[in-house]
């Protein structure tokens, strides 16, 4: 007779983590070129409209400073951000990370 074997939920879980990425990750995303518009959202829903990946981390706090460090004055500088979009501004400094919008 065959034994059922019964795996815990948990160690279930733990092989579904130990992906690559990890659901919980943030990504910072860059704009259409020409536009240096950048917002922070879940590695996988950030849209069309902002086709470049800059930086993915495994936290919102690392993605918002990550954010912050691509900064520029400059709108047409590429693999940087001129400006971030109102919600990422917010939830950053929820976070405790300043955007300058």
């Amino acid at each position: 007779m065959d034994k059922i074997v019964s795996i815990p939920l948990v160690t279930v879980l733990l092989c579904l983590g130990s992906t690559a990425k990890s659901i919980a990750d943030y990504s910072v995303f860059r704009g259409d070129i020409g536009t240096g518009t950048c917002l922070v959202r879940d590695a996988e829903s950030a849209g069309p409209q902002y086709p470049e990946v800059l930086a993915t981390k495994p936290t919102v706090e690392e993605a918002c400073s990550a954010a912050k460090s691509f900064k520029t004055d400059n709108a047409g500088e590429q693999k940087k951000c001129y400006t971030y979009v109102d919600d990422t501004v917010a939830t950053c400094l929820v976070k405790g990370v300043t955007l300058s919008p």
